[in-house]
């Protein structure tokens, strides 16, 4: 058996070392380096080149029985061998390779501490490498077939170190690189802590600029809500004034010109007070009439609209839930939000596509499919889906602020979003997004799931109405000080055959109650008045009459009502702007409705 690349093994010692001169017997003079300096000196001597040889015909002694049971794949066998040829010899590592370098077998020496171990962990200890062949003959073949390589790593034995009077000097150098380490150490801990520091700082002031700028948009949303329910309420009593006055017209007269005048009247009216609504519910001041709202229901009925809004170009698909909970919402505001969001899906698919609504009953950090996860609670949700142009984070974070659109001037107000998120909030529930660049965008209304309704022997009310009410000569007490508009909806009543009082202030009105020898039906009243309010006006009329009902008439959401009134149904509220009819009809679906107590709650 011959050797692969038969030329001798070569002595090798890493970092700090070199070879021996293969002539062997002249000394070479080694420089040891700690940290960059010298710190000492190595002189090695080596033997000469006969010696390596019988090192390499030793090692070609063993590679037979590691051929053989390297073809039989006894490579259990082959590593008992190396430990014991490591074990009496020495040997430091046995390996043996396949041709193309991969590992069968691997065993080194122990080394077990002391000088020697000192040198090698450092590379200090030189070593000779001897490579052999492992070849095997296939039964009638003519020549042996390579089948791995036995590689052998020995000390050599013919190097001496001979360690210099520099090893105090060695020693000593140690020491100082040691200090010198411990030294970088500190003062690099010492910069990262600054680093730190200063990281923390910037960390804090980042946050607390965030938190400035957070409160100061707040503020200002704060103040432009204010300003706007304030324009609103306002322009509400004018708008009031401006549809009575026009349908009184249209009532009145029989001249076509005059009456098509007046519905155009009444046309632009209602779109201002459109306006003026989506004003108050991003102010979150708008008037709710909060009732028991199915939104599966409230969502079929209202479909067709919202077909009609998306057009031609889009599909509406409903995906309901049927075990869908119960919420306390105002009708009326859950067509506004619907409205809102299909529009605002129709406006990201200018090529068409399709509006996906979804109901479901989901807890917190569960999600509707393509939505953002709600918070804890238990919510009745309703989503709407689009497959549009979507929404970077950019414009994701500021959809809801007041006046902000992508469309082009002219198009839109930048209320539509704004005033969603603010009937979501004033319905106690929350508003979530979900959108991606050309991936679509998924809104996620999630309001409060009312409790189920639970029978007891608690007092029950039932209401009904009188289909065959007749309201001619029932007395109505209207008070309201603007003079406009308490002349409006007085003429309003007259034409309807109510016997109308008006006053313009609560202490007027009073003073007309206690001069009337019959008691009023029903007081007609503004919350908002100087010096007494709607609320202590009809607090103290009710003391002399309990059975009085009173009709609320106000553009504010924030009036109290108080508990005596919020939870009456002899109570009820007209909020501004409205009209001649709608005013009529509130009164007389008033005092139509007949209350009565039972014991039992009201059957099915």
């Amino acid at each position: 058996m011959t050797g692969l690349d038969p030329a001798p093994g070569t002595a090798t010692a890493r970092s700090a070392a070199t070879s021996p001169s293969p002539a062997g017997g002249r000394p070479r003079k080694l420089l040891a380096l700690v940290g960059g300096a010298v710190v000492g000196g190595l002189i090695v001597v080596g033997q000469n080149h006969r010696y390596r040889l019988q090192g390499q015909r030793q090692v070609e002694q063993l590679a037979p029985s590691f051929a053989q049971q390297l073809w039989n794949l006894d490579l259990e066998a082959a590593r008992d061998q190396a430990r014991v040829i490591l074990d009496t010899s020495d040997y430091r590592s046995v390996e043996v390779l396949h041709p193309d370098g991969q590992v069968f077998v691997r065993q080194a020496a122990d080394l077990a501490g002391g000088p020697a171990r000192w040198l090698s962990d450092r590379g200090l200890l030189p070593t000779i490498r001897y490579r052999v062949a492992l070849t095997h003959l296939p039964p009638g073949e003519p020549a042996p077939e390579v089948i791995g390589t036995l590689e052998v790593a020995r000390v050599d034995p013919g190097l001496r170190l001979y360690v210099q009077a520099a090893l105090v000097v060695a020693l000593g150098g140690l020491v100082a690189n040691a200090l010198r380490d411990r030294r970088r150490r500190r003062i690099a801990a010492a910069e990262l802590q600054r680093a730190e520091e200063r990281a923390a700082h910037l960390e804090t002031r980042a946050r607390l600029q965030e938190r400035e700028q957070q409160l100061q948009e707040k503020r200002q949303l704060e103040a432009l809500g204010q300003l706007a329910a304030g324009v609103a309420h306002d322009f509400n009593n004018v708008l009031t004034v401006v549809m009575g006055s026009a349908e009184v017209i249209d009532l009145a007269t029989t001249d076509p010109t005059c009456r098509n005048t007046a519905r155009t009247i009444l046309d632009a009216a209602e779109r201002a007070a459109h306006l003026t609504r989506q004003l108050l519910a991003f102010a979150r001041r708008q008037v709710i009439e909060l009732q028991p709202v199915q939104l599966n229901d409230e969502i079929e009925d209202f479909a067709p609209i919202l077909r009609q809004a998306l057009g031609d170009r889009l599909t509406l698909r409903l995906d309901l839930a049927p075990d869908l909970g119960v919420v306390q919402a105002d009708p009326v505001q859950v067509e506004q939000v619907l409205l809102n969001l299909v529009v605002n899906a129709r406006d990201a698919m200018p090529e068409g596509g399709s509006v996906d609504v979804v109901t479901r009953n989901l807890r917190g950090g569960e999600a509707i499919e393509g939505g953002a996860p709600v918070p804890e609670g238990r919510w009745v949700c309703v989503a709407v889906r689009d497959t549009g142009i979507g929404m970077d984070e950019e414009t994701r974070a500021r959809i809801f602020t007041p006046f902000f659109t992508t469309k082009s001037p002219g198009s839109g107000t930048g209320l539509g979003l704004a005033t969603v998120d603010g009937i979501v909030q004033q319905l106690g529930g929350t508003i979530t997004v979900a959108s991606k660049p050309g991936r679509g965008t998924c809104f996620t209304v999630a309001l409060p799931r009312d409790g189920d309704a639970v029978g007891s022997t608690a007092q029950h009310r039932i209401v009904s109405l009188d289909d065959d009410f007749d309201p001619r000569g029932k007395r109505v007490l209207v008070v309201e000080d603007r003079d406009a508009v308490r002349e409006v909806m007085a003429a309003a009543l007259t034409r309807h055959g109510f016997v109308v009082a008006a006053a313009s202030d609560g202490l007027m009105a009073l003073s007309l109650a206690a001069q009337q020898e019959e008691p009023f039906d029903i007081l007609v009243t503004d919350l908002a008045m100087p010096d007494l309010s709607g609320v202590e006006l009809a607090a103290r009329m009710r003391r002399d009459r309990p059975d009085l009902k009173i009709l609320f008439v106000s553009g504010d959401a924030n009036a109290e009502l108080g508990e005596d009134f919020a939870s009456d149904d002899r109570t009820a509220v007209l909020s501004k702007p409205f009209g001649a009819r709608r005013l009529v009809d509130r009164v007389r679906e008033l005092l139509a409705t007949h209350v009565r107590t039972t014991e039992e709650p009201p059957s099915d």
